[in-house]
């Protein structure tokens, strides 16, 4: 009965390119068809994920974004293209927030120095939890899952940090 989507790294950019063929139609005849949408680490530039955005906050009832700003793998896409910031990454001035997505800056929790800390999202038992609330539950936002997570307002908005 519900659609439940997950998207890791670069797949985000191929939920992006299916959401914009065939959301239109769908959502025609069943409104927003995604009821869960999360993106892991989206290898994206920041600027098409801002148009990405539309779509996703468009076809799904609840985007959650997690972004971890020691992940290696991010850093090396990155660095290739021409130190444009990844929507996965967290500069200094915390994850990318766009209106109707909830961001989260999970650093602390991929902070192993011998990792890429590329693929935390499904390895962190907290995370797993979170997951498993948004699915299960679709508990939003995301200190009501779990108050270990701690709101910031930041210079573009309200993003969720998880800390260990």
């Amino acid at each position: 009965e519900k659609v439940h989507l997950v998207a890791h790294s670069m797949g985000n950019f191929a939920l992006a390119e299916l959401v914009r063929r065939v959301g239109t139609k769908v959502q025609a005849r069943h409104g927003k068809f995604i009821d869960q949408l999360v993106l892991a680490a989206p290898d994206i530039d920041v600027d098409l994920f801002r148009d990405f955005a539309r779509l996703f906050t468009q076809h799904a009832k609840n985007v959650t974004l997690y972004a971890c700003g020691s992940d290696k793998a991010l850093m090396l896409a990155r660095e290739i293209r021409d130190d444009h910031w990844r929507a996965g990454d967290v500069p200094h001035t915390g994850p990318i927030v766009v209106d109707g997505i909830e961001s989260i800056d999970i650093t602390a929790v991929g902070s192993d120095p011998f990792s890429l800390n590329h693929s935390v999202y499904a390895e962190d038992h907290g995370l797993l939890k979170d997951l498993g609330l948004i699915m299960l539950q679709g508990l939003h936002p995301p200190d009501v899952r779990m108050s270990k997570f701690k709101a910031v307002e930041g210079i573009e908005g309200r993003y969720w940090v998880m800390p260990l």
